[in-house]
């Protein structure tokens, strides 16, 4: 029997999970040039133009789904991932969003009854821990106000995974393109409210070197490796392919040293690996329970 994944799709996992893990620095470029909430409409936008022509309209209910999962998972969690990565390195943003995958387990106990044993408590305990930890590190330690709006977007986007479990099966592209189509106005509206007219007029003092490369990233790259990520679901069990996830943190470590000049720091590394080692146990504990749906997925 199969214990792994075939060589293209884990070369494939590992392309997706280094996009993410770069993902988090692209952002950070993106917000320094401009308001959180503008960069996110105009993100909004492009993508859901790119993914129009190819998208089929669902079903009704499907169609309310996708818009309930857009204002959720879309304007609410990215645009307070957006804010809070305006105020605290990348790096960190990147191990404190792990914290999903808890928020998780816990909002499916609550809400679904779901239930888990001792090891996925002593996962969940790890990672609680690693998150304390990473309150010494200097600039999450400098911004209690970014931790907790990352702690916020965290929990906003793992309830948008239980809604998500109610949803079925979408064709990728029209999901993509209804999701962004539809939170685009919202995050415009948003943006005025939050950052006024002011902010939009500050457009032409981008620098659109920076600025243009930023959204290419989010709109072709960041989209086509959700794309992909589906497809390796559908292909393999969910939870093997999850596991790839992990990676997520040290990867964005790394990108982080090398772009922005993020300092290793003690409270950092040590963070990380509890919370990395925290959330291998439940996504181990997934895998030895066959459980079929996604552990974590980063924006």
């Amino acid at each position: 029997m199969q214990t792994f994944l075939p060589r293209r799709d884990l070369i494939l996992a590992l392309l997706v999970i280094i996009i993410w893990g770069g993902h988090f620095a692209v952002i950070k470029a993106g917000v320094m040039q401009m308001h959180p909430l503008v960069a996110l409409t105009l993100r909004f936008g492009l993508t859901g133009l790119l993914f129009l022509p190819f998208a089929k309209m669902p079903d009704r209910k499907t169609f309310r789904r996708i818009i309930e999962i857009g204002i959720l998972m879309g304007v609410l969690h990215q645009g307070l991932l957006f804010w809070g990565i305006q105020l605290i390195d990348p790096a960190s943003v990147a191990v404190l969003m792990q914290s999903q995958t808890v928020f998780a387990v816990v909002l499916g106990w609550l809400l679904l009854g779901e239930k888990f044993a001792w090891r996925t408590t002593l996962g969940l305990g790890l990672s609680a821990i690693g998150l304390i930890v990473m309150l010494g590190v200097p600039d999450v330690a400098a911004s209690p106000k970014g931790f907790g709006i990352l702690m916020a977007s965290s929990m906003v986007l793992s309830y948008s995974y239980i809604r998500m479990r109610k949803m079925g099966k979408v064709h990728p592209a029209s999901f993509i393109a209804i999701l962004n189509l539809t939170s685009f106005p919202i995050a415009g509206l948003f943006s005025l409210a939050f950052g006024g007219v002011a902010a939009w007029r500050h457009l032409p003092d981008v620098d659109w070197a920076i600025m243009g490369a930023v959204l290419a990233y989010q709109v072709l790259v960041v989209s086509l490796s959700h794309t992909w990520w589906q497809q390796l679901l559908s292909r393999n069990e969910v939870a093997k392919v999850t596991c790839f996830t992990l990676l997520t943190p040290p990867i964005a470590i790394a990108v982080a040293m090398i772009f922005t000049g993020t300092q290793l720091t003690l409270p950092l590394v040590v963070g990380t690996l509890l919370i990395t080692a925290g959330l291998g146990v439940v996504v181990i504990r997934r895998v030895q329970k066959k459980r079929n749906e996604p552990v974590t997925l980063v924006e």
